[in-house]
């Protein structure tokens, strides 16, 4: 049986002579496909080569014709993936481009076993060959929908009742689908050059994740904090007490956390100040209280945004003292000591994953920069409560992902924070909560 494979570049050099051509790929993992007669062994035994590249990415061959056919089936899968459709593991896309002499040609078919949509392209229109995979699509779903379906004999729709519900669901839910993302192109033009904007790990700038040879010496002095900085973080943390308007609990102590408190500070780094407190003093309803100091503290930081030290901007935030602090420095401007002292070797013994790093930095940064393409389109309520879903749960899943990561890894410098500060660094993160706060306006206003 056809598998499809995937080879790097250096084992494509060493299996095919002369060099085939290589194809394009929407995924940047840089694959390249061969029709060279060979094979692969493994476990599950020979894995001769199909002409088709794909897997989870969904990546697509590129065919030799003048339309970016691929281009318009990543934006259908994207589509498909915001009306809530379960399409993942995408499935492998093979565009066949051979002549076919029959009246009565295939136009495609889906291979449930190996999770292949296959659609025939030679002499037809660019509509109907993603008319055709979008029809595929949906035998996709229908076979993520469960594994071991029946999916009939395989003969003549008359004799099988099973094939004809699959193909009348393949038919029906696949025009619509198809016709209503059409109607959505049209509108938002989202396949114009002027306005694709797809990020690429070239736009990535990992430098300033490197590790610093001594903690920021306008900081700190003496492996202790500078007099100066210090009296004006106590001046700083005191006000935002006040602010607070907690009087009958008092706090335990006031901590700098975070990069600029490492080795792996840089301009970007902010001054975390935490005013560590017992929330269970303050209330029972611990969650009421969290979300309490949650809004002081963004009322706060919100209104004095411009405070900063040595350039550095200042970001209070007031922390349980049970809180798992997954910092690996924490130094006590009360006590005026180290409570967790840095140590550079923390960062030089790893490297960070920057092809990871990249990878999803990239992706979430083209997710963002489509929600906010597609909100200047976007004037009905339907359409704007979408995009608020759509700008929600992104952000759930960027900041979940992160403390997650932070609680079972204990390292700063794990992919999943890295992530997160590339974005913050870029401005993603921002552009992404004033999106979600847009639409949501939009979605309640009345004209």
């Amino acid at each position: 049986m056809k598998r499809t494979i995937y080879i790097s570049e250096e084992t494509f050099n060493e299996l095919t002579k002369p060099k085939k051509k290589k194809t394009s790929h929407l995924n940047p993992d840089k694959w390249y496909e061969d029709k060279a007669d060979f094979s692969i062994s493994s476990s599950e035994g020979d894995l001769g080569y199909a002409h088709v590249v794909g897997g989870d990415a969904g990546m697509v061959c590129e065919e030799a014709n003048d339309t970016d056919l691929h281009k318009y089936i990543e934006s259908y899968l994207d589509y498909l993936e915001r009306e809530g459709y379960d399409i993942n593991p995408r499935p492998a896309i093979e565009l066949n481009n051979e002549p076919q002499d029959d009246v009565m040609i295939r136009t495609g078919y889906y291979d449930p076993d190996e999770r292949k949509v296959v659609v025939f392209t030679n002499g037809r229109h660019p509509k109907d060959i993603l008319r055709s995979f979008a029809h595929e699509m949906v035998h996709h779903m229908q076979n993520l929908r469960d594994e071991h379906k029946d999916w009939g004999t395989g003969g003549d729709l008359k004799d099988d009742e099973v094939l004809r519900n699959l193909e009348a669901e393949a038919y029906e839910v696949g025009n619509i689908l198809f016709r209503m993302w059409t109607e959505e192109l049209k509108h938002t033009k989202a396949l114009n050059e002027s306005t694709i904007r797809e990020a690429t790990e070239d736009d990535v700038d990992l430098s300033s994740f490197k590790v610093q040879t001594e903690l920021n010496p306008k900081i700190w002095v003496n492996d202790l904090m500078d007099s100066r900085v210090r009296l004006k973080l106590l001046d700083i943390a005191q006000d935002f007490v006040e602010f607070l308007d907690v009087t009958w609990v008092k706090p335990e102590d006031t901590i700098v956390v975070g990069s600029i408190a490492n080795y792996n500070w840089s301009r970007y780094s902010d001054i975390d100040l935490h005013i560590v407190m017992d929330y269970s003093k303050v209330d029972d309803r611990k969650k009421f209280v969290e979300n309490y100091f949650q809004s002081k503290k963004k009322e706060w930081n919100d209104t004095h945004d411009k405070i900063s030290i040595f350039g550095f901007p200042v970001e209070l935030y007031v922390q349980d003292k049970d809180a798992d602090n997954a910092s690996s420095a924490v130094y006590s401007i009360d006590k005026n000591k180290w409570l967790k002292k840095p140590s550079r070797s923390t960062f030089t013994k790893k490297d960070i994953d920057s092809f990871a790093i990249k990878k999803k930095a990239s992706k979430l940064m083209t997710d963002i920069e489509n929600i906010e393409d597609d909100d200047k389109e976007s004037n009905d309520e339907y359409k704007n409560r979408k995009l608020y879903d759509r700008s929600s749960d992104l952000i759930d899943d960027i900041t979940d992902t992160r403390k997650k990561s932070l609680s079972a890894t204990k390292d700063e410098m794990n992919t999943d924070n890295l992530v997160f500060k590339v974005l913050r660094r870029n401005g993603y993160l921002d552009k992404l909560f004033k999106l979600r706060d847009k639409t949501y306006d939009k979605m309640n206003s009345l004209k």
